[in-house]
């Protein structure tokens, strides 16, 4: 199994240094946040010459909002709960876009590893993982990784437990003739079984294929091929449980206030978007309980990442290209998350480096052909997204 779990997982975790311990919220999966390196001061305007006024604090370890730059660079606006402000840009880490970050997995039946509140074994424990478990990376500080679980929670944990998954894809096993197939060691029939799937287990898969079979990582940890066509790979589209707090969202076999409650999600936690059922009702994909129906009002609206089709795609601050200034100009097979549509345009989050001038503000907006391919068609379906101003 190691041997094929390296042909898959490729890439190494090498990003920038983050520290902290959140709870994600609502969209949190898509938008540009960064993490306090000590506590620091909010203040009504950039620099320290003028004594401006110190509207606010925000204490180490914590999530804030970037909303836009200083023209150099060295001051950040940021959102902080209800407070809003300048702090210095040594003070804070950029995140990566949530959506657009690398996931990692637990590599070998051997290793394990923990959360924690800080980069250091003796700081606040949170959570252990065991082999199978994914995370999104959101940064590497030397020997430590600062990553999200499945269910929002943020920390850090040892970067060397993990190896990151290389382009995946949420598929459901989805059989027409037979309730259970088996994961095989090799994209061949006679090889050995490593474990047996039933009809509704969730995957992840790479997309590689071999022989009508698709390689295949399970959720506990087996790493190996599957036959292609019992699989159901949905489109890349997510919403997050947004029901505040401590509440969580629930989870149904059927679209059917009926039918059988078989799980909870928590507040914060991403799941895979399939469908607006109706007014009431969505159908998504759950790490641990597959395809089920959730009550929309319990998620935010859903996101897409996409890669950029052409290059010289402009991204302004606002929709509309005679009142709003370019704030990036974006090349070809560039990730952006999109958020939303307000008639011609669709909202994106773009990764702050590719915004060349974030004076204007970081919430970008795209022409909506700017997403057509090379035969002028869509390259994600934009009917899922909610208007938004």
């Amino acid at each position: 199994m190691k041997k094929r779990l390296v042909m898959l997982l490729i890439v190494v975790l090498s990003l920038s240094a983050f520290t902290g311990l959140n709870l994600a919220s609502a969209q949190e999966g898509a938008k540009l946040m960064a993490l306090t390196l000590k506590t620091v001061g909010l203040y009504s305007e950039p620099g320290y010459s003028d004594a401006p006024d110190q509207v606010g604090a925000v204490p180490a370890n914590a999530i804030v909002s970037i909303i836009s730059t200083t023209e150099d660079g060295e001051w950040y606006m940021v959102a902080s709960g209800e407070e809003e402000g300048y702090l210095p840009a040594t003070s804070v880490m950029v995140l990566n876009v949530p959506a657009l970050a690398p996931k990692a997995v637990i590599a070998s039946d051997s290793a394990g590893s923990s959360l924690f509140k800080k980069a250091d074994l003796a700081s606040e424990f949170i959570q252990g993982f065991t082999l199978g478990d994914m995370v999104t990376v959101l940064g590497v500080d030397g020997e430590w990784a600062y990553v999200m679980t499945k269910d929002g929670v943020m920390g850090w944990t040892i970067a060397s437990s993990w190896v990151v998954v290389d382009s995946v894809q949420v598929a459901v096993i989805d059989l027409s003739t037979t309730d259970k197939t088996n994961v095989l060691e090799e994209p061949d029939g006679s090889s050995g079984v490593l474990t047996t799937l039933a009809n509704g287990d969730v995957v992840y898969t790479s997309g590689d294929a071999s022989e009508g079979y698709a390689q295949v990582l399970t959720m506990d940890g087996n790493l190996g091929w599957a036959v292609a066509s019992g699989l159901m790979i949905y489109p890349t589209m997510y919403v997050d449980v947004a029901t505040g707090g401590e509440a969580e969202a629930g989870l149904y076999a059927e679209a059917d206030f009926a039918a059988d409650v078989i799980g909870m999600a928590a507040n914060g936690r991403t799941v895979s978007f399939i469908s607006k059922v109706d007014d009431f009702w969505i159908e998504i994909v759950d790490p641990d309980y597959g395809k089920v129906y959730a009550l929309a009002d319990n998620f935010g609206g859903v996101y897409v990442p996409v890669k950029m089709p052409f290059g010289d795609a402009i991204v302004r601050s606002g929709p509309n290209d005679a009142l709003y200034n370019s704030i990036a100009q974006l090349p070809p097979g560039q990730p952006v998350v999109v958020t939303g549509k307000n008639g011609n345009y669709y909202k994106v989050v773009v990764p702050l480096e590719e915004i060349d001038f974030a004076w204007y503000g970081v919430e970008g907006w795209m022409r909506s052909f700017l997403f057509l391919d090379s035969q002028n068609q869509p390259v994600f379906d934009a009917s899922v997204l909610s208007e938004v101003e």
